[in-house]
């Protein structure tokens, strides 16, 4: 069982999470470039095919965010992100693990994110990835 320390803090990084990525995602979706598409198109198809790989998926993760981030054109967001970077790497190693499916349900939320991003749909986008965090907090709180 983790510490309730570091669970404590597992879950103010999905609050944060919570606060900032859903709005992200939804200026995303209206802003991005055939770029950032292309990189989060080919960070779904990495994790696609590395879902016993912790590593492989992990980095493919950062990467479809970080290219959500980026799609934003808002260079604030990023530097909002980079202190929490380390923490989000470890969150990830830790959903990776969960009995809950992890990699597998947060590829099914990845998949929806990119085609909401490519139909411009920001509602849906917003949408998905709230239900992603979703996921990924029932991923990190202990049953």
């Amino acid at each position: 069982p983790m510490a309730g320390k570091a669970l404590h803090f597992d879950i103010e990084l999905v609050e944060v999470r919570e606060l900032l990525e859903p709005g992200i995602t939804y200026l995303a979706a209206q802003r991005a470039k055939p770029e950032h598409i292309a990189a989060m198109a080919e960070a779904v198809d990495t994790m696609e095919n590395a879902l016993t790989n912790a590593d492989v998926y992990i980095a493919a993760d950062n990467k479809f965010h970080n290219a959500l981030a980026q799609a934003t054109g808002n260079d604030l967001i990023a530097s909002l992100l980079d202190p929490i970077i380390g923490l989000l790497i470890e969150q990830r190693r830790y959903v990776f693990r969960s009995k809950h499916g992890g990699p597998r349900a947060g590829q099914m939320f990845h998949r929806r994110i990119l085609k909401a991003v490519r139909e411009k749909d920001a509602e849906e986008a917003r949408q998905a990835m709230i239900e992603h965090l979703q996921q990924v907090r029932g991923d990190t709180t202990p049953e």
